[in-house]
Parts: C-alpha cells; sequence; structure tokens
C-alpha cells in the first residue's frame, strides 16, 4: 500500500503507478500483514530514508519525487521510472513501478497595480511598465500541494500574495523581453515572459 495526494492506494504486483514529480509519496506496508511477512523488506531503489544506515527498508518514509531521488539508480537511467522490490533474504517476492510525469502549471493570475487580474498559461506574455506593481494571486499546476511554488524573475522570488514593483525585481531597462519562471525548489513547472514598454 502506498500513500500519495492524500489516499492510500492498494496496488498489485507489477502495476505501475504515475506519480507527478514533485508529489511525495509513502511506502505504507505490504499487504496482507501476516506473521509470514516478517523479514520482508520494502525498497525504493534510488531512494535512502537514513543515509546514516541504509537498509533498504523504505516503509514509513515520506519520500519527495523532486528531490529525494537518484536517477542512476531510475530504470533506463533516464530518471522517469523507479522500481519498489519487495524481498524476503534474497527472494524477491514482488515489485511495483513508479512512473514520474512532469509537473506543470496549468495556469497562474498576477495583480497588476493592485487593480487588474491578467490570466496567463505557460508561454504567455504580458506587456508591462517598469513602474508597475505585480503580485501572483493564484497558481494551479498538476502538483497535489501548491505550498513552496513561486516566480523566478531575474533571480528574485516572488510568492503567492507577495506585492513588489517590477523595477525592483531587477529587470533591465535595455532588455525588452524578460523570462519568468514558475518553480518549486529547483523543478521548473513552465515558464511566461514580460514584455517591458
Amino acid at each position: 500500500m502506498i500513500e500519495t495526494r492524500g489516499y492510500p492506494i492498494l496496488l498489485s504486483n507489477g502495476e505501475t503507478i504515475e506519480v507527478t514529480r514533485g508529489d511525495k509519496l509513502k511506502i505504507v506496508d505490504v499487504l496482507p500483514s501476516t506473521p509470514r511477512s516478517s523479514g520482508i523488506k520494502v525498497n525504493f531503489k534510488g531512494f535512502v530514508g537514513d543515509r546514516k544506515n541504509n537498509t533498504g527498508e523504505d516503509r514509513g518514509y515520506l519520500i519527495d519525487t523532486g528531490t529525494a531521488l537518484m536517477k542512476r539508480w531510475s530504470l533506463y537511467k533516464k530518471d522517469e521510472y523507479y522500481e519498489i522490490v519487495v524481498t524476503r533474504g534474497k527472494t524477491k517476492l514482488g515489485r511495483l513501478v513508479v512512473k514520474l510525469k512532469p509537473p506543470k502549471m496549468d495556469y497562474l493570475i498576477l495583480k497588476v497595480n493592485n487593480n487588474k487580474h491578467i490570466f496567463l498559461r505557460p508561454e504567455e506574455k504580458i506587456s508591462l511598465s517598469e513602474k508597475d506593481q505585480i503580485s501572483l494571486e493564484e497558481i494551479q499546476t498538476n502538483l497535489y500541494s501548491n505550498k513552496g511554488i513561486h516566480l523566478s524573475i531575474n533571480g528574485h522570488k516572488l510568492r503567492q500574495g507577495d506585492v513588489r514593483k517590477l523595477n525592483d525585481l531587477g529587470p533591465a531597462k535595455q532588455y525588452l523581453h524578460h523570462q519568468v519562471k514558475v518553480k518549486k525548489g529547483r523543478l521548473v513547472l513552465g515558464k511566461i515572459f514580460i514584455e517591458m514598454n
């Protein structure tokens, strides 16, 4: 049984579960839980729960799929598919596969000069003046939690609810086109563009 997006999910041997990179999951247990199931290890290949004592037992850890996985342990070394293996001693009892799908921004809403709301989808652009004041009012993504998501403008973070003047965020006047990344930690979920007028 795995817990992700706030729900427990019961999976059968050989199944693949799709999780958005950046979402968290927890391996709860192997079912049915019986006295015969003692000595069983559940190992999420590419994750280490206790770096001081890596026993290969990963039940109970909250695993951040955006930061806690090692690419070299992914299937095909492509950082997309990871294996969860259930063993007793050297005997393999079963396996699951976790497929990571890319995180993405669906849309965001900027408030400009405290009175105008602008709806933007990925790759869209907005024309602003350096004197304009902006705030990130809302953001929708395919992640379970939008906590920690921010805009990165010339190295400055703009979090939901922050109000900043555009010229404080560092766009150089000589550059008319600025890329704004939508990020959660190191993950880039999308981008929009600001054109200075």
